[in-house]
């Protein structure tokens, strides 16, 4: 975390050029002390009148043009405040809001912090002398986003380490073309038994009525407890097989599987890092960086990570302690 400690010094400033005032309801002050090592006399008289100023913070800046302004509305509004513990003043308090990339805190004794801003900064009236309902301290410039596991998360940036769920004005949604909601509460139970157990791998599909892209294959096959099949399918010919069995026509073919085009053009298992050797269908294009699988044949195929191509995705739970699924005849 980038502390803002050159931003100390201009908060001192900030407060010896505002207007002197008591402390409001509601309201953080702080004494600050200027260091008295100036040598010039030019600055004697102000150096005195600074050391006995007490002010309210009106901005505390951070890098990369972020910074939070004081806030003081008439009317209270319900916030969802999350406490922020350690923080002893307002300044480590916006230190400790700065790291969880909140969007407004406030400092009563105990530092709070949101991840989304209550407050219509732009339209509601600035306190102007008398006493706020509270103060909080609003980041700006604002930006849209979501509170992910006590972090803010700005629209549009990945809340997961695959990348496959994004923060969205809306709530979260899947990657794809069409930034498609993902209501966990859809996702398929966990598994407790397989539909195929082969060299100690768990083997079973995510199937939907509906196509979908490749992040929800790679949600789906998580929601399972089992991963995207990868670099196991390709080792095992007997997985192959046993997918080729249970995917005979009529049955569509085609699935989604972990292997992906790096920055440097060649096509890996997904998250092992192996380099791809299954073949491609003939005359395939080559324009895309995620594939599909060919359970006939054993060949891949490009496809747009974000089009909704497919219907089912292959699962794979490696070395799993899972059953294989009882077949009642």
């Amino acid at each position: 975390m980038e502390a803002p400690r050159a931003a100390a010094v201009f908060l001192a400033i900030a407060v010896l050029t505002s207007a002197v005032q008591d402390a409001r309801a509601g309201s953080y002050s702080q004494k600050f002390v200027v260091d008295g090592g100036v040598k010039s006399s030019l600055f004697h008289e102000c150096i005195t009148l600074a050391n006995t100023v007490e002010g309210e913070i009106f901005s505390i800046p951070f890098n990369r043009g972020v910074e939070y302004q004081r806030f003081a509305p008439k009317k209270l509004l319900a916030v969802d405040w999350m406490r922020l513990n350690g923080a002893s003043d307002i300044l480590a308090c916006a230190d400790a809001a700065y790291a969880k990339s909140a969007l407004m805190f406030k400092f009563d004794g105990a530092c709070y912090a949101s991840g989304k801003t209550a407050y219509d900064v732009n339209n509601d009236e600035q306190d102007s002398g008398d006493a706020p309902a509270e103060v909080v301290y609003v980041r700006t410039p604002l930006v849209g986003g979501l509170l992910y596991n006590n972090t803010f998360v700005p629209d549009g940036q990945p809340i997961t380490a695959d990348g496959c769920l994004l923060s969205n004005s809306s709530g979260i949604v899947m990657n794809d073309n069409f930034k498609t909601p993902y209501n966990a509460s859809l996702m398929p139970a966990k598994l407790t038994c397989c539909k195929g157990k082969i060299a100690g791998h768990c083997v079973d599909f995510y199937e939907r009525s509906y196509k979908f892209a490749y992040c929800e294959a790679v949600l789906g096959c998580q929601a399972l407890g089992l991963e995207l099949a990868s670099y196991e399918l390709y080792n095992y010919t007997e997985i192959q097989q046993f997918i080729k069995t249970l995917l005979a026509p009529p049955a569509s073919l085609w699935s989604w599987i972990n292997v992906k085009r790096g920055d440097d053009g060649v096509f890996r298992f997904v998250p092992g890092g192996q380099e791809n050797k299954f073949p491609f269908k003939p005359y395939t294009t080559m324009a895309y960086n995620c594939t599909e699988y060919q359970s006939n044949y054993a060949y891949l195929f490009t496809s747009d990570c974000g089009a909704k191509y497919e219907s089912r995705a292959i699962c794979i739970g490696p070395n799993s302690a899972l059953p294989k699924c009882l077949i009642l005849e």
